[in-house]
Order: structure tokens, then C-alpha cells, then sequence
């Protein structure tokens, strides 16, 4: 997740925000190059989205939809039987851990 066009030109005047959309850029191009090109990763999908209201289909107590509006940056993991999870603390490595540990990945 990532703010859209409109959030972010809200957010120029925030102390930091600059640093953060480009450390959440670098690790999520990262992290998608891999999941694109390891073998490990070839059924997982993923995508980007800007939009405030997220549709989560097939997710244990997930909600239909989820308003991430007080989340600026951030991953959703969400897989059939298993609880949603949302990472939303940035850096600028990748988020590879996260999803090896989220889906039982070795």
C-alpha cells in the first residue's frame, strides 16, 4: 500500500515523508522482484494500490473491504484459512522474512 497522488501532496509539508515513500519504494520493488523471479514465490500474487478502500477476498475473518486510511505504507498478507496480517513499518531492505514467516515458506 501506498498513499495515492492526492494523499501524499497532503502529506509534502510532514518532516520525513520524502525519505519514507523512497525507502518503502526501493524495499517494495525489492521485494516484488523476488517474489517475481524465485521459484519459491511462484504462487503467490501481488499488487500495488493506492486506493483507500482495499477488497480482501478469500481471508479467515477478513473483512469484505478495509479502509486503510490512517496507514500510509504498508503490506497486507492475506491467504486462504489464515488471518489477515498488515506490516506497516518501512525500510528500505525487502519484506521477504515477513512472507516466508506469513506463509511458511523455508
Amino acid at each position: 500500500m501506498r498513499p495515492s497522488d492526492k494523499k501524499f501532496d497532503s502529506l509534502k509539508e510532514e518532516n520525513g515523508i520524502f525519505e519514507a515513500d523512497s525507502d518503502f519504494g526501493f524495499a517494495i520493488q525489492n521485494t516484488i522482484d523476488s517474489l517475481n523471479t524465485n521459484q519459491k514465490y511462484k504462487d503467490l500474487k501481488n499488487s500495488i494500490s493506492t486506493k483507500r478502500y482495499i477488497e480482501i477476498k478469500n481471508c479467515k475473518n477478513c473483512p469484505p473491504k478495509f479502509d486503510r486510511d490512517t496507514i500510509l505504507y504498508g503490506i497486507i498478507l492475506n491467504a486462504p484459512n489464515k488471518e489477515m496480517k498488515i506490516l506497516s513499518n518501512t525500510h528500505s531492505g525487502n519484506y521477504l522474512s515477513e512472507i516466508n514467516e506469513y506463509f511458511n515458506l523455508k
